[in-house]
C-alpha cells in the first residue's frame, strides 16, 4: 500500500470538488486517459477508469462519498481482495488542507512485487498534478513535498 500526505493551501470544498469531478481527471490526472460515470445514487459513484500506466485494461471502481472529508474506493470486479482499493481524506490544517491519499493494488504474487513502486509513483504524480490543477485558481498555493 502506498500513502502519502500533502498540505494544500485550498479548502477542503475546493479539493473535494476537483476530486469527485471524474470526467475532469483526465485534464489533471496525467495517468488517467478516460474516465466516465456509469451511475451514482446518493453518496455511491461508479466510476470506469483507463490508466494505461496503473492497468493494462479499463477498471471499474465504487466511490463512496463522505461529505468534504473523504473518499473510499475500490475496484468492483475485485476477487478474494485482488485489485485497486484506496481512499482521498481531506483533514483542516493550520496552513489549508491536509490530504492524505492511499492506494492499494492487488495482483498475482509476482505482479504485486513489481506493483507497488509503479502505485506509489501514480499516486505521487496525481497529488502534485492535483496541486498543479488547483494552483490554477488565483487563491490556492502549492506546497511541495519534503525531500
Amino acid at each position: 500500500m502506498a500513502t502519502l500526505s500533502s498540505t494544500l493551501k485550498a479548502s477542503k470544498e475546493a479539493i473535494y470538488a476537483l476530486l469527485t469531478d471524474y470526467p475532469s481527471y483526465p485534464d489533471w490526472a496525467v495517468d488517467v486517459a478516460e474516465a466516465a460515470v456509469l451511475d451514482q445514487e446518493n453518496d455511491i459513484v461508479v466510476v470506469e477508469f483507463n490508466s494505461p500506466e496503473l492497468l493494462a485494461e479499463k477498471y471499474v471502481l465504487e466511490l463512496v462519498h463522505s461529505a468534504a472529508d473523504s473518499i473510499l474506493y475500490q475496484q468492483v470486479d475485485q476477487f478474494e481482495g485482488y485489485g485497486l482499493r484506496g481512499s482521498w481524506q481531506l483533514a483542516d490544517a493550520s496552513e489549508g488542507t491536509l490530504l492524505t491519499c492511499e492506494m492499494h493494488l492487488k495482483l498475482d504474487f509476482w505482479a504485486s512485487f513489481h506493483a507497488r513502486r509503479k502505485v506509489e509513483l501514480i499516486l505521487r504524480r496525481r497529488v502534485e498534478a492535483l496541486g498543479r490543477k488547483l494552483t490554477d485558481s488565483p487563491t490556492t498555493q502549492w506546497f511541495a513535498f519534503p525531500p
